[in-house]
């Protein structure tokens, strides 16, 4: 029962994201996990829907929101968890947003050491080496 109720929760969590609804889905997202603390999928779809672009969101508003994602993701990654190189890389997207591009590089390395040519954080490194040139 609970396998079932997870699988079409991200589903959900999915269309809402594909939709642009980062909101809800950060809110639903955060419902299910309160109920499934451990369910990876649900923790990487809330990170998603936490890190992703919300115009409606004031400067203030976006840097609480990813600094309330980077304390989401130091409790994540004190885990034993199958896919912590997509934890690195949504912790490299928050640094990022943040400004802190040095500790992002970091992330995105463990990321890699990790699951060499992780084409998610090979992307983001080269988006960000292209960034500074």
């Amino acid at each position: 029962m609970n396998d079932r109720l997870l699988k079409d929760a991200e589903t959900n969590l999915k269309k809402l994201l594909s939709g642009g609804r980062y909101s809800d889905a950060k809110r639903l997202s955060g419902r299910l996990l309160e109920i499934f603390p451990d369910a990876e999928e649900i923790m990487l779809l809330n990170l998603a829907a936490r890190t992703s672009l919300d115009g409606a969101k004031t400067d203030a508003e976006r840097q609480k929101e990813l600094s309330d994602a980077l304390e989401f993701l130091d409790a994540a990654l004190s885990k034993d968890l199958k896919r912590r190189e997509y934890f690195l890389y949504y912790n490299a997207l928050a640094l990022i947003g943040l400004k802190r591009a040095d500790e992002a590089r970091i992330k995105l390395g463990e990321a890699l050491a990790l699951k060499p040519g992780f084409e998610k954080a090979e992307l983001l490194a080269a988006a960000m080496d292209a960034a500074t040139d």
